[in-house]
């Protein structure tokens, strides 16, 4: 990595942590996600899609991130 504007340069292996597990789409929906405060129903609003369609996306990022997604709760 290299900064041209006062010529520091930084060398060696980088990891984006778990960041870097992440598909480039599971990326953006946590940006919206935690825009949102973790708010589902403000998801919902943000991306024009409904409760369970949030819910499963953010399973797929739990999953993604090497956790088991919670049951959901009882109706």
């Amino acid at each position: 990595m290299r900064c041209d504007g006062c010529a520091s340069a930084v060398e060696g292996r980088f990891t984006t942590g778990w960041v870097q597990q992440l598909s480039p789409e599971q990326l953006a929906f946590v940006r919206v996600f935690m825009g949102c405060r973790g708010k589902i129903k403000d998801v919902e609003q943000a991306l024009g899609l409904s409760y369970p369609t949030v819910v499963a996306r953010l399973d797929d990022v739990v999953e993604a991130l090497g956790q088991v997604p919670s049951p959901p709760p009882p109706p």
